[in-house]
This record gives C-alpha cells, sequence and structure tokens, in this order.
C-alpha cells in the first residue's frame, strides 16, 4: 500500500511543484462542495473527483495526497453542505407559511 505524507505542520513548506498541484486539488474540491449541482464547474469538478478519471490519481501523487481521503472528505463536505442549505430553506419556508397564518396581510384588515 503506498504512503502518503502527513499533513504539513505549520512552519513546514511543499515544494512548489507540490504546492502547485495541492492548488489544482483544493479548486477541485472547492468547484464541487461550493457550487450548486446544475453548474458546468460542479459536473466538472465531480467528474474530476469521483469518476475512473486517469488524472486524479496522478494529480493526488504529485500533490503528496491520498486520493481516497480527498473523495470521502470531499463528499462529506459536499453532503454536508446540502443538508445545511435545505435546511436553512425549509426553515425559510416555514416561517414564510407561520407569518401567512399569524400575522394577517394589510390587505385582510
Amino acid at each position: 500500500m503506498k504512503k502518503y505524507p502527513q499533513p504539513i505542520e505549520m512552519g513546514e513548506t511543499r515544494s512548489p511543484e507540490q504546492a502547485l498541484w495541492w492548488a489544482v486539488l483544493l479548486l477541485a474540491v472547492q468547484d464541487y462542495i461550493g457550487q450548486a449541482p446544475p453548474t458546468h464547474e460542479h459536473q466538472t469538478a465531480k467528474a474530476f473527483l469521483f469518476d475512473d478519471h486517469v488524472w486524479f490519481p496522478e494529480v493526488c501523487s504529485m500533490a503528496g495526497a491520498d486520493p481516497e481521503w480527498i473523495r470521502r472528505n470531499s463528499w462529506k463536505i459536499q453532503q454536508s453542505n446540502r443538508r445545511r442549505v435545505m435546511t436553512s430553506f425549509l426553515l425559510g419556508e416555514k416561517r414564510k407559511l407561520l407569518r401567512k397564518k399569524y400575522i394577517p396581510s394589510p390587505d385582510a384588515r
């Protein structure tokens, strides 16, 4: 089994090449977790991260990252964000319904 480097500690640095490939990975993760599913950026990032894309493991290797760790945690964060957004939306809708039900509109008077 391939060993991946431990996380960088405060004061340590990555090589410029590793920093570049980490930036590529972080951009893909950001596009995946930060975009609503219909966007082109989200779909492209999702395909890069989760399809059996030959470049993803190579980019992870060049960054010194574990591909399965990146995939697993990206998915967890994205699912958490979806739940948070949906919960927020539903709570907002519930508040609107409660306001309509208990607060008469000015026209009703």
